[in-house]
């Protein structure tokens, strides 16, 4: 909630893509984000990113869909933050998420922009694990489930507008790159190992 926030004052809604990556301000975002990250209870952190993705994937947890978590580890490392937390799928069918260390079944090591293409989905994710911009190790067939069940989804549909806009004016502001329509996140470079293919 603080860090959508001050993206909201940084980033309103108008401002256009050019504006955005020039200005000074947006210049110091990653620092900024990095230490509200860094500094943000952890407590605040786990149950606003919970409660969050709970809400936002509701209907895919009604329908039995992220079952392939219960019991399962999913190690999630920002590399530039940096930050590490852990995914799993709790009791009641309800997302928990921690940073205490775990042992993880799979782990998704990558920079924030690069997340957020994924998120998004300005990529399939098969391209972004093929150009060596997330890593994967671990179990690589729960890595392929995660990877399919994030193409299965259509960001536009799952996050409301403003959530939408807000995450694409922060990779902006994180790269100085607009993707052409919004649909191609090019310019993130990262070490990565191929997780294989995944839908036919």
């Amino acid at each position: 909630m603080q860090i959508t926030l001050i993206l909201m004052g940084l980033f309103p809604m108008s401002t256009p893509d050019a504006a955005i990556a020039a200005s000074p301000v947006a210049r110091c975002t990653h620092r900024i984000l990095r230490q509200s990250l860094r500094h943000m209870p952890v407590p605040l952190f786990t149950r606003l990113l919970a409660d969050s993705a709970n809400r936002l994937l509701r209907p895919q947890l009604q329908n039995g869909e992220l079952a392939f978590l219960q019991g399962q580890h999913w190690e999630i490392t920002l590399t530039d933050i940096p930050m590490t937390f852990y995914l799993t799928l709790g009791q009641h069918q309800r997302l928990v998420v921690t940073r205490t260390p775990q042992e993880p079944d799979v782990a998704f090591r990558g920079p924030l922009e690069s997340f957020l293409v994924l998120t998004l989905q300005w990529e399939d994710p098969d391209t972004l694990f093929f150009n060596r911009r997330l890593m994967v190790s671990g179990n690589t067939e729960l890595g392929l489930e995660i990877k399919n069940f994030m193409h299965g989804l259509e960001a536009t549909e799952v996050l409301p507008e403003p959530v939408y806009r807000i995450l694409a004016a922060l990779y902006r502001a994180l790269t100085g790159l607009t993707p052409a329509a919004e649909g191609s996140g090019h310019g993130t470079v990262s070490q990565a190992k191929d997780i294989g293919p995944g839908r036919p």
